[in-house]
Parts: structure tokens; C-alpha cells; sequence
């Protein structure tokens, strides 16, 4: 049944109530099972164009809503999550293009596949509803059911499309902004070692700026020639789907050596294909330096543990209350006490009276019966 648009007045009264399209009596649905039903909401004037599309959609595997005027159809867009929207040019309260525009999100974009319907066919109806964001135009008189459905098939993928896209550049623009704001460097190679991209962390730790690295070889930019071909090694296994993780050199603009940390995996295309190659470079050379003082200090403290330990003199630590809290060989057969004995005891208790007591008149701190008589 082909569509028509009546403009003289023969539209319903109010908005009609949404409802979902069933098939008729005895009429066989022909949707392949696999796919999967569309929520249409038809946005129509006429009832007879409304009554039109719901018989094309019956038998398409389509969910329909149904509004007579724009402000119900604004409404039942905003409550409900169609698929697609048919959207007659001109309406009893309102254009086409302005519930178009109505439609549109806070970011500008619409929620939805929009077809556009109309009783005029002329290139500058079609190319208004396109500019504004239709995804299609159809003529109601020139319409059959089955070029209806195709039509909203179509547009629904479009615009899943290009949602999709647009997801992906929003993912991409993150991702940039992350690899731009990163303090490691972070670089891109081809299959041929040459540098793709170069960040802001890798002009701040190799010295070299985005422009003079861009193009070249990285091994000729940061790789030392000693460390030439582990880098040849590193960047095959990585070409052939593998990561890397390792702690490596590599060389500053300057030419001094840089301790790094780098992780290398692959980029792959929707394929999965190996098309280049990421590289992060941490720098560690904070993380070195900790090292080298924690080295030196476990090594200062093990040759005070062996001079103390061997001394031919009585060395011991004691705490404020006087407890012995290490003490060595010689001071144990000094005093005549194995180690574990000695150090049950204080220093008082190895100490002789008269001693004690002048070491307590000597103390600002010592209480009166401590103090000699």
C-alpha cells in the first residue's frame, strides 16, 4: 500500500497511543530468526500513512510505536530507545526539521536512525532532510512495504556505523591524550624499526623532538651499538605477536646512557595482523640510584656487623634502661656470660655497686636512694 501525506487537514485529533505492531491473521512473519527486531516509532499526521506503515512492518520483525503529532513523538523518543524514527516532513504542530533538530542530544548528535517521509519529492526537501541529520528520504506516494523495510534497515546500520566510529574516535582522542600527558615515552615503530609517533615523555627523556625523530630509525636515534642486536631481537619477537619486559640501556640525544624499563607488544589491525609496534620507556634511573644506596648501605652495615662481631675488644649496644641489646664475643668472655645470658641482663646488673653508685652521683637524673651516701 503505497503512502500519502494529506495536508488538508484530514490528521487526528491529538497524539494516537503508541502500540506495537502484530502480525495479521493468518499472515506468516518472514524475519529470519537470527536477526534482530527493530523498535520503530513512526512520528505521522495522517492516520492512514500510520495505518500503511504498520501493515509493511507487520511481517519485517519490527516492535512499532505510533505518534500523531511532534510532541508525543518527542516524548515517546525521549522514553523510549527506537531504533529508527519515520519522520513525516510536515506535521499538524510542527516541521519535520524541527523535531529533527529537537531530537539532537547535548552533543549535537541525534539518538537515533531518522528517515525522513514525505509527499514531496523535490532535491531541495531531500537535501533539507539530509543536511539535518535524516538518513534517508522516501516519497510516501512512490513507497511499498518492502522498500520501507529496507530502507529502515539500512539506516539503522548506518547509523550504528557511525555511532561506532564516532565511539572509536572518542576511545582514539583518550588514548591520545593519556599517551600525550604520560611522563614515559612512549613510541611507535613499523615492521621496518622506523618511528611513527614519539611523544612528549620521549622528547623529554631521549632529548629528541617529535619532527627530528619521526621518520628514523630508532636504533639510530637511542640505541646503542653494543645494544644493537638485542634490539634487532627484541623487535622480531614482538613483530611475531610477542612482548617484551625488560630493563635495558639506551642513549640520550646528549649520548649518555639511560637506564630504562621497556615494555614492547604488538599493534594489530582489525585482522590481527601485526602492523607496528608500541614502545613505553620508563625511566629508572631513580630506581637505580635506590638501589645503589641501598646496596651500599647493606654493605656498610655488613662490615660494622664483622668488625663488631670480631673485635678483640668488648663492644656492646645497650638501651637507655640499661639492657644489654647486642653485645659480642669478646665482651662475653670478658664478663664470663654466653650471649643469650648476657642479654637478659642490664648493665647495671654486671656493674659493681660502688661503680653503680658513682656513675648514678654523676647522673642530674639519678633518684635520692641511688645516690651514694
Amino acid at each position: 500500500m503505497p503512502l500519502h501525506e494529506d495536508r488538508g487537514g484530514h490528521s487526528d485529533q491529538g497524539a494516537a497511543a503508541p502500540r506495537v505492531a502484530q502480525p495479521l491473521p493468518g499472515q506468516p512473519r518472514t524475519r529470519v530468526s537470527s536477526e534482530p527486531i527493530l523498535n520503530v516509532l513512526v512520528i505521522d499526521d495522517t492516520a492512514e500513512d500510520r495505518m500503511a506503515v504498520r501493515l509493511a512492518l507487520e511481517v519485517g520483525g519490527f516492535v512499532l510505536q505510533e505518534a500523531a503529532d511532534a510532541g508525543q513523538g518527542l516524548k515517546l523518543a525521549r522514553s523510549s530507545t527506537p531504533d529508527c524514527i519515520l519522520l513525516d516532513y510536515v506535521l499538524s504542530d510542527a516541521k519535520g526539521l524541527e523535531v529533527l533538530e529537537s531530537l539532537r542530544q547535548p552533543d549535537g548528535t541525534l539518538p537515533c536512525a531518522v528517515v525522513m517521509l514525505t509527499g514531496a519529492g523535490t532535491l531541495d526537501v531531500a537535501t533539507a532532510a539530509m543536511k539535518a541529520g535524516a538518513l534517508d528520504y522516501l516519497v510516501k506516494d512512490r513507497l511499498e512495504a518492502d522498500m520501507l523495510r529496507r530502507a529502515i534497515g539500512s539506516a539503522v546500520r548506518q547509523f550504528r556505523l557511525v555511532e561506532a566510529q564516532r565511539v572509536a574516535e572518542r576511545r582514539n582522542a583518550q588514548l591520545a591524550a593519556i599517551v600525550a600527558a604520560s611522563d614515559d615515552a612512549i613510541i611507535s615503530v613499523g615492521a621496518d624499526f622506523v618511528v611513527q609517533t614519539w611523544n612528549a615523555g620521549a622528547q623529554r627523556l631521549f632529548g629528541y623532538g617529535e619532527a627530528e625523530a619521526q621518520g628514523r630509525r630508532l636504533s639510530e636515534l637511542i640505541v646503542p651499538d653494543v645494544y644493537e642486536a638485542e634490539s634487532v631481537a627484541i623487535h622480531t619477537t614482538v613483530v611475531s605477536g610477542g612482548t617484551v619486559l625488560k630493563e635495558i640501556l639506551r642513549r640520550h640525544k646528549d649520548g649518555r646512557l639511560v637506564p630504562v624499563e621497556i615494555n614492547s607488544s604488538p599493534i594489530l589491525d582489525s585482522a590481527g595482523k601485526v602492523t607496528a609496534t608500541s614502545i613505553i620507556y620508563r625511566d629508572i634511573s631513580e630506581r637505580r640510584r635506590a638501589e645503589e644506596v641501598g646496596r651500599a648501605l647493606a654493605h656498610s652495615e655488613e662490615r660494622f656487623r664483622v668488625t663488631f662481631e670480631n673485635a678483640p675488644v668488648g663492644m656492646a649496644h645497650v638501651a637507655p634502661d640499661g639492657k644489654w641489646v647486642r653485645v659480642n664475643d669478646a665482651l662475653c668472655r670478658i664478663l664470663g656470660y654466653p650471649p643469650d645470658e648476657l642479654t637478659a641482663k642490664s648493665f647495671q646488673d654486671v656493674t659493681h655497686p660502688r661503680r653503680r653508685r658513682q656513675r648514678c652521683a654523676c647522673r642530674p637524673d639519678a633518684r635520692p636512694q641511688d645516690r651514694p651516701l
